[in-house]
């Protein structure tokens, strides 16, 4: 009994903080409106998720993102519900930073819809030529998104790549590689 109430306590303790923190009395507040968007902030040293559809009570200021977790939900073929879940840890295009005004709510989207960019160059390694192939996903707000897909807790498996001439005749098929 004595070791459940310290751990409560201590619990209590440690969200404290960003309890305080969260219900400020001079604030704005900041709304995430993309459906199924998590956005990571450092708010006075600390890391602070808001998820969609949730208002929080900021001091007013200038925050700088840390990271954003889209999740979509799909049934599968026998009604289970499973969660997708791509991120970012970096370029968050407009929403790198996000202005919270004194009693004034701040909305910010991001997410749908992804374009798929495939940048392509040349590089060389000693002799050989290699053509480059990469994998981008951007979204509304021009922030950039992992290439690594996760169904459920197990990462999808990368997408394929076929390279063909005018004529539609595939010259060649390969994976791309994570990492």
């Amino acid at each position: 009994m004595k070791w459940t109430m310290r751990l409560m306590v201590a619990a209590l303790l440690v969200s404290l903080p960003a309890t305080v923190l969260l219900s400020a009395a001079n604030s704005g507040k900041l709304k995430v409106i993309t459906p199924g968007m998590l956005l990571n902030l450092t708010v006075s040293g600390q890391k602070v998720a808001i998820p969609a559809n949730k208002e929080a009570s900021l001091p007013p200021g200038e925050y700088k993102t840390k990271g954003i977790e889209l999740y979509a939900r799909e049934a599968d073929r026998r009604g289970k519900i499973v969660l997708w879940k791509i991120t970012s840890s970096g370029s968050f295009g407009k929403l790198e930073t996000i202005q919270i005004a004194e009693g004034q709510t701040t909305e910010v989207e991001g997410g749908e819809p992804i374009t798929v960019k495939v940048p392509c160059g040349l590089q060389m390694q000693k002799a050989t030529k290699f053509v480059y192939v990469g994998l981008a996903y951007i979204g509304k707000s021009d922030e950039w998104y992992s290439p690594i897909v996760y169904k459920g807790s197990s990462r999808v498996p990368a997408p394929q790549l076929q390279i063909s001439d005018e004529s539609g005749k595939v010259l060649h098929t390969a994976s791309f590689e994570y990492g």
